[in-house]
């Protein structure tokens, strides 16, 4: 008798943790937030660090910003703001966010810093390095 108690209680207990843990990865997703704007100067000196404000939105009260994703080639660089969504249940709310993308580079030029709108189009940047 005591045996089948300990079993019935632990397929319970072990059947309760797999479902939490579904449950949480279902309601777990990162998602490109849109570039509202982009603020930064157009002139910069090499290996300085350069500021630029990007303002983006986050969806949903279950929002909230995880990162910047860059991809550089040659004097071309695409930031996509990344936002986690964590929740089943979220509140129906809209919010601008600001983060800091920090520039640098170590040979002059011109660069083009494009920030993704998430809708396929970009804000365009261009900075001259000297």
């Amino acid at each position: 008798m005591k045996k089948r108690i300990f079993l019935f209680i632990s397929s319970v207990m072990v059947l309760n943790v797999s479902c939490e843990k579904r449950q949480n990865d279902a309601c777990l997703s990162y998602l490109t937030s849109p570039a509202i704007e982009a603020e930064g100067p157009t002139t910069g000196i090499i290996n300085q660090e350069i500021p630029f404000t990007v303002t983006h939105g986050i969806g949903n009260g279950c929002g909230s910003f995880f990162k910047l994703e860059e991809l550089a080639t040659a004097n071309n660089t695409v930031v996509k703001v990344i936002a986690k969504y964590e929740g089943c249940i979220c509140t129906a709310i809209y919010v601008e966010s600001k983060k800091d993308y920090i520039f640098k580079k170590t040979l002059p030029g011109t660069y083009k810093l494009q920030f993704d709108k998430g809708d396929g189009s970009l804000i365009v940047r261009e900075i001259i390095i000297q």
